[in-house]
């Protein structure tokens, strides 16, 4: 059996080691830095951990995100555009939950220009 003052001696079949002192295993995450989720008239994007910018280019998904107490606004752009950034505390769940309520609720975003079926 190894002595377990020998850090270099080998494990003998069947024998059972600490977790202590074991080398814990790294777990490395690869975030992409430059991800954000949404079109171009409401995206967010993370700049800390837990920390959400979302950037709007509409006026309606503005004035919701203006009447929401867990943001604030951060800044506006834009001299013959409009474009106003909120800052959101949450999770990517959270902020990918907002921007598709916000997008279905805009009406008539995904598809533009649909009549009504006509029966014979």
């Amino acid at each position: 059996m190894s002595t377990p003052g020998n850090a270099n001696a080998r494990r003998q079949p069947g024998e059972r080691v600490s977790n202590l002192t074991d080398k814990p295993k790294l777990r490395t995450s690869l975030r992409n830095v430059n991800a954000s989720y949404g079109p171009p008239e409401l995206c967010a994007w993370q700049i800390d951990p837990s920390v959400f910018w979302i950037q709007t280019t509409d006026p309606q998904f503005s004035r919701k995100l203006e009447k929401r107490k867990d943001t604030r606004r951060v800044e506006i752009s834009g001299v013959n555009h409009f474009r106003r950034t909120f800052e959101l505390r949450g999770t990517w769940r959270k902020i990918r939950r907002i921007i598709d309520r916000y997008l279905v609720s805009a009406g008539d975003q995904f598809s533009p220009d649909l009549s009504p079926a006509t029966t014979s």
